[in-house]
Formats: structure tokens, sequence, C-alpha cells
């Protein structure tokens, strides 16, 4: 019996009877039980995941600090399970419409997170991933 990465069972010529049922019943348990975290299975990178979006238009003014959005994630995430970028989607500047932005984000919560940026009249699509 040769045991691979992640604890997989792979049998030989030879591996029979309870030996061979034995390591199948385990490989079962770990393919049920992994959680692709790096540690018990190979790690899934946030690019291979299906991405959920959300658009932030509403901002309000905060003086010298630029213009600020306070987002309520997508129902299903918390903050520390994904990876953001931010698209403009909608600007007064043609020329910034498509490109991407890293406006200053604050966590507020698990579940909400203020957006900051230098000027109101846009658009951002968040994508989680």
């Amino acid at each position: 019996m040769l045991t691979l990465s992640n604890g997989i069972k792979k049998p030989e010529d030879g591996d029979r009877g309870s030996l061979f049922w034995d390591a199948l019943a385990d490989n079962a348990q770990i393919q049920n039980d992994h959680t692709h975290d790096g540690q018990d299975s190979e790690l899934i990178p946030a690019t291979s995941t299906q991405a959920l979006t959300q658009d932030i238009s509403v901002w309000s003014d905060q003086g010298i600090a630029g213009f600020r959005a306070t987002v309520t994630l997508p129902t299903g995430i918390t903050f520390s399970d994904f990876q953001m970028e931010f698209i403009v989607t909608v600007s007064d500047d043609a020329a910034q419409v498509g490109s991407r932005m890293l406006p200053t984000i604050i966590k507020v919560t698990e579940g909400v997170y203020y957006a900051y940026v230098y000027k109101t009249g846009m658009t951002l699509r968040a994508v989680y991933r």
C-alpha cells in the first residue's frame, strides 16, 4: 500500500482483503473531510473559485478623507474568506471605466467594511473570490 500526498492510500498488487477495504474506508473519510486549505488537501487558489460581485455607488462626503461607502458583504461570505478587487463601471471620467481601482478598505465587522475613494460620481464593482 502506497500512501500518497495528503494521506490518500493507493493499493498495490497483492493488497487484498481487510488491508484493501480499510484503505478504501480511510480514503472515503479523507475525501469527506478535506477542506482545500493547503493542509489536508491541495489549496484552491482564489482565482479558481466562482466570483461574487457587488456594485458600490452610494458615497458620502468625509471631507479631507474623501468619499466613503458602507458596504455589507453578500450573504454567505465573511470578511476573512476572500480576496477582492474593484473595477470602475461608471465614472464621469470615461477613461477610468473598466480600470481597476484600489480604494482604502477598513473592516467594520465580519460582514461590513468601509471603502474610501478620492472622488464621487463613480460606481465600483467589487469582485469577491
